[in-house]
């Protein structure tokens, strides 16, 4: 599982990650599109943004996180949703959930 990390109100946050399984890194060669989906655990809020590929045969994407993104502080669970060229979807990590800690402004 990842741990991703931010701070409230910034914008450009890329944040790259590695999708794998038990095996390894997930080729997504046949991937037609990858989502980023976080859940809020002390703190109301989603989101859900599409990602995009950097190396599919090394299983590495790249999320965006825009200032909207970033507006409330928190613990979020966080999962990555691929969908393959013949419709089959898979959810990474299996089992559990990658996290994403958006801490507070300090200035």
């Amino acid at each position: 599982m990842t741990a991703l990390y931010a701070t409230a109100g910034d914008n450009l946050q890329t944040r790259t990650v590695i999708l794998r399984d038990t095996s390894g890194p997930i080729d997504l060669t046949n991937a037609a599109s990858v989502a980023f989906h976080a859940n809020g655990i002390n703190v109301s809020a989603t989101i859900s943004k599409a990602a995009t590929f950097i190396a599919s045969t090394a299983g590495s994407v790249s999320v965006r996180l825009d200032t909207a993104d970033l507006a409330a502080a928190g613990t979020y669970n966080c999962e990555w949703q691929v969908t393959f060229n013949d419709g089959t979807i898979m959810t990474v990590p299996e089992p559990g959930k990658d996290s994403l800690q958006i801490s507070a402004q300090l200035a």
